[in-house]
């Protein structure tokens, strides 16, 4: 995985045309480790009264919910948006719900789109030389390519 830095200006060049996205720095200069109800913490603290946040993550991670840092205080802090990826089923929400409270008040399951793009594959077809044209924005590929990411030996 690349260096915070290389992270960030990706991030930068991938949204440079998107007026209503925002990068984020605080959790790479967040002391020690960084966990997600920590962020959503910090986020509702920016946000206006009336606003809620929208949390989204794959199936996969949803899976794992029970396993995090405070995962019953993250459910009460924002809405959970879990959507489908490639190869994981469906998640089993009774026994999510089981083991984290209160998760299904907050969450809104998605079915679609599922979309065969994940960042292990992209730094895979790098290192062997592949294309990753129409996987990521075309700034980013010149990035990758510039600063030699991802390349073995």
């Amino acid at each position: 995985i690349s260096p915070a830095d290389h992270r960030v200006e990706m991030v930068r060049l991938a949204i440079a045309k998107e007026p209503s996205f925002k990068l984020s720095t605080m959790e790479i200069e967040r002391a020690g480790p960084s966990y997600t109800v920590d962020t959503i913490a910090e986020l509702n603290s920016q946000i206006g009264a009336g606003d809620k946040l929208f949390f989204i993550l794959g199936w996969d991670n949803l899976i794992q919910l029970p396993r995090w840092h405070e995962p019953s205080r993250l459910v009460r802090m924002c809405c959970l948006v879990p959507v489908p990826r490639v190869g994981y089923p469906s998640p089993d929400l009774d026994s999510l719900e089981a083991a984290v409270p209160g998760l299904s008040q907050s969450l809104i399951m998605l079915d679609t789109p599922q979309i065969e793009i994940s960042s292990s594959e992209i730094r895979d077809r790098v290192a062997r030389g592949l294309s990753i044209h129409h996987l990521v924005p075309e700034p980013v590929e010149r990035y990758i390519k510039q600063h030699r990411l991802y390349v073995t030996g």
